[in-house]
């Protein structure tokens, strides 16, 4: 091929020599006669390729041209003949990120280096309404082999522009790199590259697959992709770990767009905090209005429960919006909820975390507090016999189990002092005990 390809381009290009093989043709190093720079030239077979193929790779030449970006291989021109296409690129003389891999294994710092570029570059095309849909190692090219912060995005062979209209749903790129929708030909945008980067980075820290065995066969893989569990070595780092599982997850709702994955601190390598998917966002928001409407009712029902007809204080609402505007520790909340409880003479209340995380950002239940009546001393058999009686339960008297008060007693519990259309009279003292009681 390269005598037939010399005596058709030679007229163009000279000292032509192999680099590698894309999606629809193969990669020469070649020399521009006209410039007499070196450059790369894909070369496509119009004899080979079908008209649908054609096509493709004149739409890879279009979109190319239209990029500008340092994380991606930069477009020169193309050109045709007869009997082929060339599509011309700058040279990149770093060889390739599996060439990379195979030849030693790369420091934290050194894969988040090349994450970053990657996730420039992706950043980049999304925001251009570009998808790459082949994104692994072979693809992953650098200028300069010394100098990892040189890597290039290359071969968009398989890339398409979309619209927000348009659904994709074909199954284009390498199995090992693509996402569960995309492997079975569900409909797919932009989140499926991020999957191509998650597993391109498991591959950068660990040195491996995340899932591919040697022996696995189309089915085995689709099999794995429908059961994920992923399991890390030891050593894997726990930030690595975060963005990983970010850009991972099955629903490609809630994956990393390439503009939170550039700014996971993992990446940045300044510390700070993990970003938050919109997703993440709107849950934390909707466990903060939780909170907010927990501490309100939990302060108003105390003081009403207490000081029945007193209007509620500016502070309450003060404490309210204070203790909603953060995400605190269970320990922080408590102490919030105490100093207001000893200000306002509010019923104690314990908070609990149902979460397991640290940080209290999950709905948090004011859970129940037992109520005791005050038993008044034996003596009068009113006494007695209201000691004997069951106050009534929390569900009864809050259906939704934010705390657990003890009202005054009422007529309808107490035989004794119930209305009746000849009602016994009862001295001051008697009827006392009744009139305080409250949470001890």
């Amino acid at each position: 091929m390269k005598e037939k390809l010399n005596r058709e381009i030679g007229f163009l290009y000279h000292s032509i020599s192999f680099m590698g093989k894309g999606a629809f043709g193969s990669v020469f190093r070649c020399v521009d006669i006209k410039t007499n720079k070196e450059i790369a030239v894909k070369v496509l077979s119009k004899q080979k390729l079908s008209d649908r193929e054609i096509a493709r790779s004149m739409q890879e030449a279009r979109i190319l041209a239209e990029l500008n970006h340092e994380n991606i291989v930069k477009f020169i021109d193309v050109k045709h003949t007869d009997n082929y296409i060339y599509i011309e690129m700058e040279l990149l003389k770093g060889g390739t990120l599996t060439q990379l891999i195979e030849n030693r294994r790369l420091s934290e710092e050194e894969a988040a280096t090349v994450m970053k570029g990657i996730f420039r570059a992706v950043a980049y095309l999304h925001d251009r309404k570009v998808l790459h849909r082949d994104l692994k190692p072979d693809n992953i090219m650098f200028r300069d082999p010394y100098d990892l912060s040189s890597v290039k995005v290359a071969d968009f062979g398989l890339s398409t522009k979309y619209t927000l209209v348009e659904q994709l749903h074909s199954m284009d790129g390498t199995m090992l790199y693509m996402a569960p929708e995309q492997v079975l030909e569900q409909h797919y945008s932009e989140p499926v590259d991020i999957w191509s980067c998650g597993i391109i980075l498991y591959n950068l820290v660990a040195g491996k697959h995340p899932y591919f065995e040697e022996g696995d066969d189309k089915n085995t893989i689709i099999w794995k992709l429908k059961n994920i569990h992923w399991e890390y070595p030891n050593g894997f780092p726990s930030l690595a770990r975060d963005l990983f599982e970010h850009c991972t997850t099955i629903s490609y709702m809630e994956r990393y767009t390439a503009n939170l994955a550039l700014s996971h601190p993992w990446i940045t390598r300044s510390g700070g905090k993990i970003p938050l998917t919109h997703l993440e966002t709107m849950r934390g928001y909707s466990d903060r209005l939780n909170l907010k409407t927990i501490a309100a009712m939990t302060l108003i029902l105390g003081q009403l429960c207490l000081n029945s007809g007193r209007t509620i204080t500016k502070n309450y609402t003060k404490i309210i919006h204070h203790l909603s505007d953060k995400n605190y520790e269970a320990e922080e909340l408590d102490n919030h909820i105490q100093k207001c409880h000893t200000i306002h003479s509010i019923p104690d209340a314990k908070i609990h975390k149902r979460a397991s995380s640290k940080q209290f950002n999950t709905t948090t239940s004011f859970l129940s507090v037992p109520t005791k009546v005050s038993r008044p001393k034996s003596g009068s058999p009113v006494n007695r016999k209201a000691a004997d009686l069951t106050p009534p339960t929390s569900n009864e008297l809050l259906r939704n189990r934010l705390v657990r008060l003890s009202p005054r007693p009422q007529a309808e519990h107490f035989p004794e002092i119930r209305k009746t259309k000849s009602p016994i009279p009862r001295s001051p003292k008697e009827i006392a005990p009744f009139r305080d009681t409250r949470l001890s």
